[in-house]
């Protein structure tokens, strides 16, 4: 599996799985919850997914992320938040790359 790094943003929206319950999941949160998981359950893939988080992902999830593609894994404490603002859809999709999906 290969992941670009911006949004497939379509007419209908981001790229979504529907599940049970008639509700709508992107595909991309359910990945997240994934290897969120696994570092909770896996001390030794959470190490590596901090340290390596490429090769983490290619071995444990076998996606392969572009060479220049800039991962950065963070480990939150009780009491300490992280708020990413993702890049702004409008300029995105107004960028002159070649842009398929997102993470």
């Amino acid at each position: 599996m290969t992941l670009d790094l911006y949004p497939c943003y379509t007419q209908g929206g981001i790229r979504s799985l529907y599940f049970e319950r008639m509700s709508l999941v992107p595909a991309e949160e359910i990945l997240k919850n994934q290897i969120i998981e696994k570092a909770w359950a896996d001390p030794e893939f959470k190490k590596a997914l901090l340290n390596d988080p490429k090769s983490a992902l290619k071995q444990a999830f076998d996606i392969e992320l572009p060479e220049s593609a800039d991962v950065k894994v963070l480990d939150e404490a009780p009491g300490q938040y992280f708020l990413v603002i993702p890049p702004n859809p409008a300029e995105v999709l107004s960028a002159k790359s070649n842009v398929n999906s997102v993470w």
